[in-house]
């Protein structure tokens, strides 16, 4: 019989009440972040590392930090997901284990700040071709064979502060900074302009895009492995196509609208040259799954001759998706809605639809500048000077770059974003141990077997096998 007062969960009326626990002080030495301190070896391992000591600024005091111990200090505040300079160093004064890393102290947030200050232009060139030659390098250790696609796209980074240098309002009515980046299709950046808010979106996308191109010439032949290069209306202009064209690349840039395409398109066009859209078993699947008619959608391919170079035929390959009207006074009727890409690619093999949706994959840029904004909190920058930004930007870069080439040692088939690796391989709690006048940490047993299979994985990268989307017909 049970006591009285008391209710069994498996008993009507049972109430769950959080059972109460007492808390007590330890002597010992605890870590949160145990799994920093091999992400940090990992990266200090790699052969870009040296390199990049030579793009720091100098440091001269007698009591003054080595410059790499600032850059080190920016890394594993990024990795561990710090949003502020104060943040990096309150999580590096307040772990034992990170203070060891980074050699026993930490630099304090004026002195980071003052030291990203000293970045002048030439030492952020040098950041930037770093940051070309990392990225370059990873895809060369993961052994990716397929071609590379580039894409490039801006974004805002909203400010709150008055004094902030370059902050303006953008066309979204934004005051705000704006970035333009550069992404290749396996997630790594080439490159990263900070710029001022009211900044065009192509601005300096031509002088970007010869920079990291001349990078990559280094080490990926022109002939047996083209560059593909993807952007959105924005950078669908004069100056853009004629880089392209002089660099040799394969592009792919949403049409804009002041090219009247769609005009040329609905007086040129005839039905004979649409052509039905190809679902695939697996959307065809899901639509069955969720009870959902497909869209109707046909695609076709025009030439077109821009209106600054009368000697140039371009593929304008056109998607076109019927909308029907669901209420008002033409419910039930269809209209066409369309969208249209401007392309060198001109090979007769390569199908309308196979180059769409080769394109439509542009939208994992939009990706990458999420988690950029999100994962790193380069949403906000902690700094007044533009310079300063700027190199704080660039750093934050290169942690995703680590970030991400281990996301794909990891799990090659779907790799996750920096969120789910930190909180898996970075954020390891442990037991400092001191013994023989060296540092040592416990950790328990199923950590360390994933942080040793991480790096044996590192060391020996299984060959990532992207999937490129640009198929080719073989009738």
């Amino acid at each position: 019989m049970a006591k009285q007062g008391f209710r069994s969960k498996f008993t009507d009326g049972y109430v769950f009440e959080v059972p109460k626990i007492e808390y007590s002080v330890t002597r010992e030495r605890l870590t949160g972040a145990a799994g920093v301190g091999s992400i940090l070896d990992l990266f200090c391992e790699g052969l870009q590392y040296p390199k990049l000591r030579e793009c720091l600024p100098e440091r001269k005091g007698q009591n003054a930090y080595d410059t790499i111990q600032y850059a080190l200090s920016l890394l594993a505040g990024f990795w561990l997901g710090a949003d502020c300079l104060e943040d990096v160093e309150k999580k590096g004064k307040s772990d034992e284990y990170l203070r060891e890393q980074l050699g026993g102290r930490v630099p304090t947030a004026r002195s980071l700040g003052t030291w990203l200050r000293e970045f002048s232009e030439e030492r952020l060139s040098k950041v930037q071709s770093f940051l070309s030659r990392q990225a370059r390098s990873y895809r060369e250790h993961l052994q990716i064979q397929e071609p590379i696609v580039l894409d490039m796209d801006s974004t805002s980074h909203p400010q709150s502060g008055t004094k902030i240098e370059g902050v303006s309002w953008n066309y979204k009515d934004e005051w705000c900074l704006d970035s333009l980046s550069c992404f290749d299709d396996a997630g790594f950046c080439y490159g990263f302009e900070l710029r001022s808010g009211n900044t065009y979106s192509s601005q300096g996308a031509e002088v970007m895009l010869e920079r990291v191109v001349r990078e990559l010439r280094e080490s990926y032949d022109k002939q047996s492995k083209p560059i593909y290069y993807r952007a959105d209306s924005a950078f669908c202009n004069e100056t853009v196509v004629r880089t392209c064209l002089r660099l040799g690349l394969k592009f792919t840039l949403t049409a804009h609208g002041n090219m009247k395409w769609e005009r040329f398109v609905r007086d040129h066009a005839s039905e004979a040259d649409w052509q039905a859209w190809e679902y695939g078993e697996e959307e065809i699947q899901k639509s069955i799954e969720k009870k959902r008619p497909l869209p109707k959608v046909e695609v076709a391919s025009f030439l077109y001759t821009p209106s600054w170079a009368e000697n140039i035929r371009f593929k304008l390959v056109v998607k076109r998706t019927e909308e029907v009207e669901e209420e008002g006074l033409f419910e039930g009727m269809g209209r066409w809605k369309y969208y249209g890409v401007l392309t060198n690619i001109s090979d007769y093999l390569e199908e309308p639809q196979a180059i769409m949706e080769h394109h439509m994959h542009r939208g994992s840029a939009e990706n990458r500048i999420k988690a950029m904004k999100g994962d790193y909190d380069l949403r906000h920058m902690p700094c007044l000077k533009m310079n300063a930004n700027h190199a704080y930007g660039l750093l934050g870069m290169i942690a995703m770059n680590f970030h991400r080439a281990l996301s794909l040692v990891e799990n090659p088939r779907c790799p996750g974003f920096s969120k789910s690796l930190r909180q898996r391989m970075i954020k390891i709690p442990g037991r400092l141990v001191r013994h023989a006048r060296a540092l040592k940490i416990k950790i328990e047993e199923h950590w360390l077997r994933e942080v040793e299979r991480l790096r044996k994985a590192w060391r020996y990268p299984p060959e990532i096998a992207l999937t490129f989307r640009l198929r080719l017909n073989s009738t």
